[in-house]
């Protein structure tokens, strides 16, 4: 007995949903000041390690600005995956964030790439003035 084209067609795409289930996303965080400056490097390294925490794969990024620059501005561009309602695999998982410092550019990330995910309980706090900086904490149930 042969089996259809069409019912093997269907088989594959059906085995390949899941796969499908993470969605690719981009997101643009850019930062100005005139008291903290930042290295695209850095600047890269924080958003890469929040974008990691709340579970984002494939990350990519790339900066503009920055000190190597000599500009008062950071731009950080990052393109990853991140799961979506779909994703079999994923489960909604109570994380922390703690950060030492860049405490505002640090917050600023934060705000810009929650809505990328699908959280729920966000709690932030952290103190950001010139002359001290607690950095910030958050914790958060994310679905991941």
């Amino acid at each position: 007995m042969k089996t259809p084209a069409l019912a093997i067609f269907a088989t594959l795409f059906f085995m390949a949903v899941p796969a499908l289930a993470r969605q690719t996303k981009t997101i643009e965080i850019t930062y100005q000041s005139f008291h903290s400056y930042y290295s695209c490097s850095g600047a890269e390294d924080d958003v890469h390690e929040l974008l990691s925490k709340l579970g984002a794969e494939k990350i990519e990024t790339s900066c503009s600005g920055g000190l190597e620059m000599h500009a008062p501005y950071v731009s950080v561009n990052a393109t990853f995956s991140a799961a979506d309602s779909n994703d079999a695999d994923a489960s909604w998982q109570t994380i922390k964030i703690n950060t030492t410092n860049g405490c505002q550019f640090d917050k600023l990330a934060l705000n810009q790439i929650l809505p990328a995910f699908q959280t729920k309980d966000v709690q932030v706090s952290g103190t950001c003035f010139e002359d001290f900086d607690n950095g910030i904490r958050a914790t958060l149930t994310v679905w991941k």
